[in-house]
């Protein structure tokens, strides 16, 4: 799946999802974004990792959008959401005072710890 500005990717790491973005997100991107997450979620999965670490931009559109779709639509499923992100990513959650909403992880292997 992808923009000219976003690539998206989805794999299965045993029982969770792994969703890869690369690029920007913003308004031009945001149904790319949304439809990834949320193709994501309704596939049996047992959490959703998102892995923005190749992320170039980030802004209050991008949060709006990740809290939307990953606390929101994945919560309501009962889906646990956790994040691999790039500077641009954590200085934008951390301007927009969510930062602490998310479970913000450094590598793959911390991600899947506990995805059995």
């Amino acid at each position: 799946m992808s923009s000219q500005l976003l690539h998206a990717s989805i794999t299965r790491v045993r029982d969770a999802h792994v969703v890869r973005f690369r690029g920007e997100v913003d308004m031009s991107t945001a149904v790319l974004f949304e439809q990834t997450i949320s193709a994501a979620a309704a596939a049996e999965t047992t959490s959703i990792i998102l892995d923005l670490t190749e992320v170039t931009f980030f802004g209050a559109t991008g949060v709006a959008l990740l809290v939307a779709a990953a606390r929101g639509h994945c919560q309501t499923l009962g889906i646990p959401v956790r994040l691999m992100s790039s500077g641009a990513v954590r200085n934008a959650l951390r301007s927009c005072g969510v930062d602490r909403a998310f479970d913000v992880i450094d590598s793959p292997a911390d991600a899947l710890a506990g995805t059995a």
